[in-house]
């Protein structure tokens, strides 16, 4: 949460933002899916994808901009000096896009009827899907902007995923870690189809919003209940320091804690 109240005024109306880039790129998207002919799929998911790929072209550079109009206010706000560092918007990644449109899309519906699925039922799956992956790649250009941003700026202590409480397992143990990612080593933003997570730049005075209190708390008792180590931390937010990571995490570990938080135990 930003240290100071002109900062958490500009990351909620930055996330109104891209909600509202996202909510608009989303209903172009779903206005080109009768271009896809369910029962001519080899035939028409060409022409559908490349319509498809232009508008998650254009709200990937839409988040862009506005997360790099964001960036530059909140972090005055925030107190840090001189001009932001230069970022140039990461331009998306279209191979990758359009592979993720195809594979929510018409490989979805051919795995859906093979497995006896209607096929309008598989239609409409499968627009669910390739909306939930646009929704992605329609934010990385956000979230690249800041993720970037911070890691040019010295004075930025790092950035923080913010989960919301109702988050799967993976993103909100991610968001209970706090503001330790800066730089390359220390991860990137990872996201998945529908991820509704944002990520703020932590100055000094940053602290962790609640619901990634929350998430550390179900964190700590996925871990044995380690209040020593959870003290630490929180000491460290409310200084304003980057607070001890728990270091980085195996896909094993990763894979062990999204089985704890799912069982309900947590």
């Amino acid at each position: 949460m930003a240290a100071t109240a002109e900062g958490t005024l500009l990351t909620a109306r930055h996330r109104r933002v891209q909600a509202g880039i996202t909510a608009r790129t989303l209903r172009l998207v779903a206005a080109t899916w009768p271009l896809l002919d369910l029962r001519r799929l080899d035939d028409t998911a060409p022409g559908w994808a490349a319509q498809a790929l232009g508008l998650l072209r254009g709200g990937h550079a839409l988040s862009a901009r506005a997360a790099m109009s964001y960036f530059a206010a909140y972090r005055l706000a925030e107190g840090a000096t001189g001009s932001p560092p230069d970022v140039v918007a990461p331009a998306l990644d279209l191979e990758a896009a359009r592979t993720s449109l195809l594979v929510t899309g018409p490989v979805a519906i051919k795995q859906a009827t093979g497995r006896g699925t209607g096929i309008e039922q598989a239609g409409r799956d499968a627009l669910s899907r390739v909306l939930a992956s646009s929704q992605r790649h329609v934010q990385a250009g956000g979230r690249g902007v800041i993720v970037e941003a911070v890691r040019r700026d010295r004075q930025a202590l790092g950035w923080a995923r913010v989960a919301s409480a109702d988050a799967c397992a993976f993103c909100g143990m991610l968001a209970s870690r706090g503001a330790v990612y800066k730089s390359e080593d220390s991860g990137e933003f990872e996201a998945h189809d529908g991820c509704g997570c944002d990520v703020e730049a932590a100055y000094s005075g940053w602290q962790p919003p609640e619901s990634s209190l929350l998430w550390e708390d179900r964190y700590v008792a996925a871990n044995g209940g380690d209040e020593e180590f959870r003290a630490q931390r929180l000491e460290a937010f409310r200084a304003g320091r980057v607070p001890p990571p728990r270091g980085k995490h195996t896909p094993q570990q990763l894979r062990e804690l999204a089985a704890y938080m799912r069982s309900g135990r947590a």
